[in-house]
This record gives structure tokens, C-alpha cells and sequence, in this order.
């Protein structure tokens, strides 16, 4: 699972397993690194179908790719009420995605993974633990290692930016 904390404003982190909120005596092992990659700009506009996707360049030290995008207020019927990346990576890798805030306010994202031809592999609204705003999934590329994220609104007529991260851990 990714988490992160918005601004560099610290927190709590709770750790449980699948069946509760665990147990104080166990052990637990988490790792935490820096994000080093620097975000990517949405560029291409219209982006919201698989023929007119931003290819995004992958970076390899990261392992994934960080993108800086914005979603209009066009009710679902607009340029730019999704916006649709394609990435290219080992056939059969796991591919991890997931939304954050941009500029401190998060948006309420949805977000989707597809195959080369358009299927949906994965959909995720809110990521688990309660409503949130954010979303993430994962799923598996297929045979040709294209695979596209969709990001959209849930709601009509929000509007505004956002970060997504995408890697194969």
C-alpha cells in the first residue's frame, strides 16, 4: 500500500494486519524512502482515450513515474473530464498506481487501469480505510507490457489538480 503525508506535515501511521488492528506484541517491518523522481507534467490535451494518451518516459531510478495533471469542470462531457496515460513496461509486471494532492488540496479521484485494448483491469475510488478522496490499484500488464491510467472525478463538475504515481514494485 502507498501513503504519504501532504507538505512534509508529518503524522501518524497505524499499522494492523488483514484481520484487525493487530497486536502490540508482533513485529512488523516497514521501509520508507524519499521520493526521488521528479513529476512529470500533463501535456497532451485532449488525453482522454487510449489513441490520444500521453506516453509517459519512465524513470528507471524510481522504477515509475510521478505525474502533475489537472482535470477541468466539464461534468463528464468536456476536453479534458479524464485524462489517460500509456505506459510501457515488462509483460506480465505488476503495475501500482495511486493519486495524491496537488498544491494541498486533494481532489476526488477515481482511478482505472486498462489493457492495451481498452479493458478495464482494475477501479478504484477511494483508497481502503474509510472515505477518502484518493484512490490507488493495481494490476497485472498484459503480454505486450502497454497498459493505460485513467484518472478521473467521482462526482460531476469537480475540478482541479492532481499527482499520480505509478511504478511496478
Amino acid at each position: 500500500e502507498g501513503f504519504f503525508f501532504t507538505d512534509g506535515a508529518g503524522g501518524t501511521l497505524a499499522v494492523g494486519d488483514g484481520l484487525g488492528a493487530g497486536d502490540p506484541t508482533w513485529s512488523y517491518r516497514l521501509a520508507v524512502s524519499a521520493l526521488t523522481a521528479e513529476a512529470q507534467t500533463e501535456t497532451s490535451a485532449p488525453n482522454d482515450s487510449p489513441a490520444s494518451a500521453q506516453a509517459l518516459a519512465w524513470d528507471v531510478a524510481f522504477d515509475g513515474v510521478v505525474v502533475a495533471g489537472d482535470l477541468d469542470a466539464s461534468d463528464g462531457a468536456g476536453p479534458d473530464a479524464i485524462d489517460m496515460y500509456r505506459i510501457d513496461v515488462a509483460p506480465g509486471a505488476r503495475v501500482v498506481a495511486f493519486t495524491g494532492p496537488e498544491g494541498g488540496r486533494a481532489l476526488d479521484t477515481v482511478l482505472t487501469l486498462r489493457a492495451s485494448d481498452g479493458t478495464t483491469l482494475a477501479e478504484n475510488d477511494d483508497l481502503p480505510g474509510g472515505e477518502t478522496l484518493l484512490s490507488g490499484t493495481e494490476a497485472t500488464a498484459g503480454p505486450d507490457g502497454v497498459a493505460f491510467v485513467e484518472i478521473g472525478v467521482w462526482g460531476m463538475g469537480a475540478a482541479g489538480g492532481y499527482s499520480l504515481f505509478i511504478g511496478t514494485p
